[in-house]
């Protein structure tokens, strides 16, 4: 970082899906040796976890885990009890209308192992605590999750995404209020989010300006392995957009 985070703007750009698999991995590596992304977030029990943890060790990558509980784990080393309650989570986020909005009661010792197995085995990969913690396809924000006596308060997770008003339902807007003040009060988190595929660059643009002018923190979620994102990351243009405030990852928070 250039100044301290306290007294500046933290702009945060973070790399999901780490060790996915190999090209996956490769894609973030190359943005990192460009420094066009400033953290990652690791998924466990996936075909290139091992390997992308033997990478950030190396490289000393600022990593935090990728809490995934939506697509099914492809590693071939998976402890049987481990695979079963994660695909037990699975499908009930996947086929249950509004599962990712509501609170599960009969599920809760289920997803806090699933959250307990996927943190246990982060540490045995990487010997150490992540730096925050989020989810794939955004589900940390499911009440299940956010509420999950396996997390701790106090510890770093990300936001829910940042819209414009009237780009959602009222609805959406409402229950997204209801996690983004939850996250507020009982975690460290960025004041923005934003996901670069969903935006044109120039607002993105506009977005970190006006949370360096308001000394907010703020988080750009980037995924390297879709080539228009990576694309734009490897540009003049995004190192453009890095300039002139500091950088960091959610250890600087």
């Amino acid at each position: 970082m250039s100044e301290s985070a306290t007294s500046r703007s933290l702009l945060i750009v973070n790399a999901d899906d780490w060790g996915l698999d190999s090209s996956t991995t490769d894609a973030i590596s190359e943005c990192f040796s460009a420094e066009r992304v400033t953290s990652t977030t690791a998924m466990v029990y996936m075909a290139d976890s091992d390997r992308a943890a033997s990478i950030a060790l190396a490289q000393s990558y600022p990593v935090g885990l990728h809490l995934n509980l939506s697509s099914p784990f492809t590693a071939t080393d998976i402890p049987r009890d481990v695979n079963e309650r994660h695909e037990k989570v699975v499908r009930y986020l996947r086929g249950v209308p509004l599962a990712r909005w509501l609170y599960n009661p009969y599920l809760t010792r289920v997803f806090d192992l699933c959250i307990e197995d996927q943190v246990r085995r982060f540490l045995d990969l990487y010997g150490k605590k992540p730096t925050h913690l989020d989810g794939h396809h955004h589900l940390h924000t499911c009440p299940n999750v956010l509420f999950s006596r396996k997390l701790e308060p106090g510890i770093k997770l990300r936001n829910t995404i940042t819209y414009s008003k009237g780009q959602k339902s009222a609805f959406s807007g409402f229950v997204r209020s209801v996690f983004k003040r939850t996250i507020a009060h009982k975690y460290v988190t960025t004041v923005y989010l934003i996901q670069l595929g969903e935006w044109q660059l120039d607002d993105v643009a506009l977005t970190i300006a006006t949370a360096r002018s308001k000394r907010a923190h703020i988080e750009v979620a980037v995924h390297p392995f879709v080539a228009q994102q990576r694309k734009t990351l490897l540009s003049d243009a995004w190192l453009s957009v890095l300039s002139g405030g500091a950088l960091g990852s959610f250890a600087d928070l």
